[in-house]
């Protein structure tokens, strides 16, 4: 049974293995996420606007790769809004190139993984930013 204190993640990707991964892998035996599914940045900008589920997430991860408005816009508005600024995200990168992790992290992420290859550490990372150890 989900709670209104289960952690609250949303996931930006177009594809949705990286949610059915992370439903099965960052359920904690106390606090179990709930997960929103979300396409691009631009839908992600109007569900955080409108508060369509009521609170702000705790999480984001957020794929750098996104159609309409990528991650790497997606997480500059983020960061450079004050009701925003403050949540936790995770960029999705298909690569860790050096320019790429360099771009994320001078936009403000909280932490890098690259995509379909380190799932440990995007478990261990989502459950330190939600404090769901």
């Amino acid at each position: 049974m989900i709670t209104i204190n289960a952690p609250l993640v949303y996931v930006v990707d177009q594809g949705d293995s990286v949610l059915e991964y992370n439903q099965n892998n960052l359920i904690d035996g106390h606090k179990k996420p709930m997960f929103c599914h979300i396409e691009n940045g631009a839908d992600l900008l109007i569900r955080l606007t409108h508060c369509l589920d009521g609170r702000l997430p705790d999480l984001i991860l957020l794929a750098t790769n996104t159609p309409i408005m990528n991650g790497f816009e997606t997480l500059q508005v983020l960061k450079k809004d004050a009701s925003f600024r403050a949540i936790p995200v995770i960029m999705l990168a298909d690569t860790t190139r050096e320019t790429v992790m360099k771009r994320c992290f001078e936009l403000g992420c909280n932490g890098l993984i690259q995509k379909a290859s380190n799932y440990a550490n995007l478990v261990n990372a989502a459950r330190m930013l939600t404090n769901t150890n």
